[in-house]
């Protein structure tokens, strides 16, 4: 029922996608183009992130009010049982990642964003690997692996959303100077 609400799923990916920019930042800054292009990428991943930051709470709400008790006291079981340390992870990395552009150091500071890149990739690889492997453990048995192998890192929509925006930003920059 969240998922058609909230687009937190090309949220979550536009995210990883300025992870992979602010690594490739790193190595091509003198670029006169990928400096153009990082002020549309870094307003861009202000407002995913205030976005990412505000479905929280609408989450919480949602969950707390859909359906009957057993529902809700389900959903809010579920989401701050085990899982309290990914959530809160993930919104502090990713909070802290895409405000700190706020500020023009963190903006301008090359290892600040390959560090938060990697960090990102990193948590993402490992969430990745653990809902596989506590998948794996348990007693249900697949009919085929298309199931559970559907969800890609990147979807096609999220990639062109990305480039779309970014080609915005970099033609409205090019046009103000």
């Amino acid at each position: 029922m969240l998922n058609s609400f909230l687009p937190y799923r090309i949220l979550h990916e536009l995210i990883l996608i300025y992870a992979c920019w602010s690594i490739g930042f790193f190595f091509f800054r003198k670029n006169e183009f990928i400096c153009k292009a990082d002020v549309a990428v870094t307003w861009l991943i202000r407002i995913v992130g205030i976005a990412y930051f505000l479905q929280f709470p609408l989450i919480l709400i949602l969950g707390w009010l859909s359906g009957s008790e057993y529902e809700s006291y389900a959903f809010i079981g579920h989401n701050f049982s085990l899982f309290l340390f990914e959530i809160l992870f993930f919104l502090l990395v990713y909070l802290f990642s895409t405000q700190s552009l706020w500020f023009v150091y963190f903006r301008k500071a090359r290892f600040w964003r390959l560090a938060f890149g990697l960090l990102i990739l990193t948590a993402n690889l490992i969430n990745e690997l653990l809902l596989l492997f506590s998948g794996l453990g348990k007693d249900i048995i697949l009919s085929s692996w298309a199931v559970s192998l559907q969800s890609s890192p990147l979807h096609i929509e999220s990639v062109v959303v990305f480039c779309l925006v970014i080609g915005l930003g970099y033609f409205i920059t090019r046009k103000i100077n």
